[in-house]
């Protein structure tokens, strides 16, 4: 375990590394081992983890290191400039990822039709979950976690789906965290949520605790309460950035602090320059001749024979051309340790295609990193779903399974869409069921709701059955079976014809 860090001012006094792990050997919390784990072992981390976090949340929000910046000579000229690359990239990413929502579609193994799963997605729209979902992308960007806690509605009054039996919302990470076994599979064991009753004093806060089938309360390293409750599972999940669970901007923050202060140094360079020391030479100034050059912008000498009289500057400018060299060279260093994109300079300013624009732009490499988000996303959301769903079943009679439904979470839908549609025109023509271009190309936010919106037009094309079904290969009209046949037909002699203008 790493020693706690120790705050000088407001700031870490050793690198960050990512938020460690709250684990024990215990393979089940209850009331005779509770203030054990949670007290004993949880806590004391939770509290490591905690002072980070909110250092990295003031580091984004723009409390940085440098605004404690000294200077030992030409103190009087001392800027403190604060480039917040931190809130930039955090901004970026997170309208990246969850600026189209996330949504539900039908997987290939479901049994039933989507429309329950249209259901579903609208009623949690109308909860705010878009808005939750980035709330909880920030968290996850700005420290590496972030965390969805859903639980029954106790003021659900059974008109699903115009309203929906759950209360879904998104903790600060701060103020909880989970309890794994550190066994293998390392299986969450207990959720632990802090309800602070002083602002001042976070050691007075109430302590929940939730086991799949307990709930307990803290209050002052005593149990207040204990009860068992019904979900049977976890009510909330931890969604990791990646495994060490740092934030986005962590590897990048010495970088960061280097570019405050050039940035600062570069103004100060600029301000000692225009307000240089003055240097008289064989003449006396008092103090009232100063203040008069002050007002008036000049003064008069007078030179005796052989020790003429001068007025001089000591002034030393810094190289402003070195200084931008170098900076940009940190933002280069920058860029790359956070996977930002090139979005200013003149190298933007060409007629390339977009493909060459996002490969030299660094839209490749943004779009890497964020696959590899989005996976981790993805495990994480799977795990709040089958929670959502076991509500929805125990409240409102749903048959939905987690299996049942896919995880989207479409990203740049204003791309390449002349692409999208050819190709979505072509896979509705093709033999395959047509939702599979629906949720392929990529054109629509929410493909399960287009799709359950276009069922009228594909059962009147013949697309699918009355039911609004994909009929099987021996159920589809001759007639949509002979056009296939002849589209395959011409798609073989335009391929001839193109193997024997290649031959001549």
């Amino acid at each position: 375990m790493a020693e706690y860090q120790i705050v000088v001012d407001g700031f870490l006094n050793n690198p960050l590394t990512g938020r460690r792990p709250i684990e024990t050997p215990e393979t089940e919390i209850n009331r005779s081992n509770v203030l054990k784990v949670v007290m004993g072992k949880a806590e004391p981390i939770h509290l490591l983890n905690k002072n980070e976090i909110r250092f990295l949340h003031n580091y984004y929000l723009g409390s940085q290191p440098v605004l404690h910046r000294t200077k030992e000579y030409h103190a009087e000229i001392t800027n403190r400039i604060v480039e917040n690359h931190a809130n930039e990239c955090v901004g970026f990413y997170t309208g990246y990822m969850s600026g189209t929502p996330c949504s539900y579609v039908r997987s290939e193994t479901a049994t039933g039709d989507g429309e329950e799963i249209a259901r579903l997605s609208n009623a949690l729209q109308y909860e705010g979950k878009d808005a939750l979902d980035r709330r909880l992308w920030q968290w996850m960007l700005e420290c590496g976690q972030g965390y969805r806690i859903v639980l029954p509605d106790k003021g659900y009054n059974g008109n699903y789906p115009d309203e929906t039996p759950l209360l879904v919302d998104v903790p600060d990470p701060d103020m909880a965290y989970v309890i794994y076994n550190s066994g293998i599979g390392r299986k969450p064991i207990a959720n632990v949520l802090h309800i602070p009753r002083n602002y001042q004093n976070d050691l007075n806060d109430l302590i929940c605790v939730y086991t799949p089938n307990q709930y307990f309360e803290i209050d002052n390293g005593k149990v207040t309460k204990s009860e068992n409750h019904s979900l049977g599972m976890l009510p909330m999940v931890e969604y990791k950035l990646n495994p060490e669970r740092m934030g986005l901007f962590e590897p990048a923050i010495p970088v960061l602090d280097a570019i405050n202060d050039l940035e600062s140094n570069r103004l100060d360079g600029v301000a000692q320059f225009i307000q240089s020391i003055m240097v008289f030479t064989n003449c006396l100034v008092d103090k009232d001749a100063l203040n008069q050059v002050k007002e008036l912008g000049a003064m008069c000498l007078k030179s005796t024979s052989g020790l003429p009289a001068s007025v001089s500057q000591i002034a030393n400018e810094l190289d402003q051309q070195q200084s931008q060299t170098l900076l940009d060279s940190m933002l280069n260093v920058y860029r790359s340790l956070t996977a930002m994109p090139s979005a200013t300079g003149s190298e933007n300013a060409t007629s390339d295609n977009v493909g060459a624009v996002i490969v030299r732009n660094g839209w490749n490499h943004t779009e890497a990193r964020a696959q590899q988000y989005e996976n981790m996303f993805k495990y994480a959301e799977r795990q709040s779903l089958s929670v959502m769903l076991k509500i929805l079943r125990d409240t409102a009679g749903s048959k939905l399974m987690a299996s049942d439904i896919n995880i989207k979470l479409p990203r740049r839908q204003y791309d390449n869409q002349q692409s999208k549609v050819q190709i979505f025109a072509q896979m509705l023509n093709q033999s395959i069921d047509p939702q599979l271009a629906f949720t392929t190309p990529g054109l629509f936010p929410d493909p399960q709701a287009a799709y359950e919106m276009s069922k009228p037009f594909l059962i009147a094309a013949g697309k699918l059955g009355e039911d609004g079904k994909a009929p099987k290969p021996q159920e589809r009209p001759k007639q949509d079976v002979a056009d296939t046949n002849a589209g395959n037909v011409a798609d073989e002699q335009s391929a001839d014809t193109n193997k024997e203008t290649e031959g001549e």
